[in-house]
């Protein structure tokens, strides 16, 4: 009984060991495939050089990270940007996936902020999450948040309004940049804006304060708040604060 057990574990192991095999050769093929494509671009071959570029567009989100690592070697980054770039948005959420992988996240959180634009609008909350947990690339990722916004963003307006009362200083700084970018239609943030002029820290004050300036003559019930924050700032800061109170007064 004790050798048929044995047996029968053995057996489990050994089916266990196989599949792991197998899916490391399929990887790795795939692999392959991809570097095969990526090492034909640098032929002399016009003709064999777009066949490898159409090839990486159609595999689409799966090739993202063979371009992305050869942007940092062979491939570089221009030409690996023209080919995300033509991929289009779904090529973003890989983006956004590589940002775990410690060897490609930098170049990853480029290309992310590069090509980013308001198709991904809807990737907002994981943009927010990044800047609040992933301190290594945050900063791309609070950039690409402040960059894909539109006017058209009104969707987002409530999630930027609670990222203002975030405790890291700097999603409030992006949260407020974003809403800036919205501009007017953001109008129901001109609240949640003003009092981050009371924010503990002069960037986030600052960031406010822009944003408060895109918005025109509608944040003209936040001019007493400006006024009192400007009294109170180091020299750019009010500078910064004053310049956004002539713009809202026109």
């Amino acid at each position: 009984m004790v050798q048929k057990g044995l047996r029968s574990a053995f057996c489990a192991r050994a089916r266990v060991l196989i599949s792991i095999v197998i899916i490391g050769l399929a990887f790795s093929a795939a692999a392959s495939d991809f570097s095969a494509e990526i090492a034909r671009l640098h032929s002399r071959d016009a003709q064999e050089k777009s066949k490898a570029i159409q090839t990486l567009i159609a595999a689409g989100p799966k090739a993202v990270a063979a371009i992305v690592g050869s942007s940092q070697g062979t491939l570089g980054r221009e030409a690996a940007a023209r080919i995300l770039q033509k991929m289009g948005p779904k090529a973003i959420p890989s983006l956004l996936e590589l940002l775990d992988d410690e060897k490609l996240r930098i170049a990853a959180g480029g290309f992310l902020f590069q090509l980013i634009g308001p198709e991904s609008l809807h990737l907002t909350p994981k943009l927010i999450d990044c800047v609040r947990k992933k301190p290594g690339v945050k900063h791309y990722c609070g950039q690409a948040l402040v960059k894909m916004m539109r006017p058209t963003a009104a969707a987002q307006i409530e999630r930027l309004i609670a990222a203002l009362k975030d405790k890291d200083q700097d999603l409030r700084i992006y949260a407020a940049a974003a809403l800036g970018q919205i501009g007017p239609n953001a109008s129901a943030a001109i609240p949640a804006l003003t009092a981050s002029l009371s924010d503990s820290q002069p960037a986030v004050r600052a960031s406010a304060a822009g944003a408060l300036a895109k918005m025109g003559a509608k944040a003209k019930p936040a001019l007493p708040a400006l006024k009192q924050a400007a009294a109170a700032a180091n020299p750019e800061l009010k500078r910064q604060i004053e310049e956004a109170i002539e713009q809202i007064n026109g």
